[in-house]
C-alpha cells in the first residue's frame, strides 16, 4: 500500500472509532406531588375578589352612621371532599384608626378618617340598613359554615361605613385578606 492510501485508511478508521466511541449523557427526572383528602380548592374567581361600590353620591354618603351602601360577594370553594364538614374563614387587614372593626378607607394612599369598609357574614342584601354578624378583622376564625361534597359558596356582604360627615369627594380603596381552614 502506498503511504497516501495507508494514511487515508488510518484516518478513516480513527474517525469511525471516534464516532462509535461517543458517550451519551444520562439524566433523571423525578416527579413529586401530594394527594390529600383534606381541603377544598379556592376557585380562581375567588382568589382575587373586587367589590366595586361604583359611584356613591356625596349626599347619601354624608349621612352620619350610614352603612346602607352594601354589596354582596362570595368565596367559591371547589372539590371539597366528604371528610370535611365545615369551613372557617379568617379575615385580616389594616383597621381604621377612627372606626372599630372596620378596614381603613384610603384616598390617594392616605387614610380617610371617619370612613371604613366593613364585612359581614352572609348575603344581607344591598339595601340592609345595618349589617349584622360582622367578621373579626384580627385573623380570628369566623363561625363554621357547613360544607357539602363538591362545590360550595360562602356568602358575605361588604359595606361602607361613614361616621363623620361630610364625605369628601374622591376615590376610595381598601383591602382585606382571608384564609380558609376546615373541620
Amino acid at each position: 500500500m502506498n503511504r497516501k492510501t495507508l494514511l487515508s485508511f488510518t484516518l478513516s478508521a480513527l474517525l469511525a472509532g471516534a464516532a462509535c466511541g461517543a458517550q451519551a449523557e444520562d439524566g433523571t427526572i423525578t416527579f413529586t406531588g401530594v394527594i390529600e383528602d383534606g381541603t377544598c380548592a379556592i376557585a380562581t374567581d375567588s382568589q382575587t375578589i373586587d367589590v366595586d361600590f361604583g359611584t356613591i353620591g356625596q349626599n347619601a354618603a354624608s349621612e352620619p352612621n350610614n352603612n346602607s351602601i352594601n354589596k354582596t360577594f362570595e368565596i367559591n370553594l371547589t372539590d371539597c371532599p366528604a371528610s370535611l364538614s365545615a369551613a372557617n374563614v379568617s379575615w385580616s387587614g389594616q383597621t381604621s384608626s377612627s372606626i372599630a372593626n372596620a378596614l381603613k378607607a384610603y384616598s390617594d394612599e392616605y387614610e380617610v378618617l371617619g370612613i371604613g369598609w366593613i364585612i359581614a357574614e352572609g348575603d344581607q342584601g344591598a339595601s340592609s340598613t345595618e349589617l349584622v354578624n360582622m367578621v373579626d378583622l384580627t385573623g380570628t376564625p369566623g363561625a363554621a359554615q357547613p360544607l357539602t361534597v363538591g362545590n360550595n359558596t360562602l356568602y358575605y356582604t361588604a359595606g361602607i361605613l361613614i361616621k363623620s360627615p361630610p364625605a369628601i369627594p374622591g376615590n376610595l380603596t381598601g383591602e382585606a385578606s382571608y384564609s380558609v381552614t376546615y373541620n
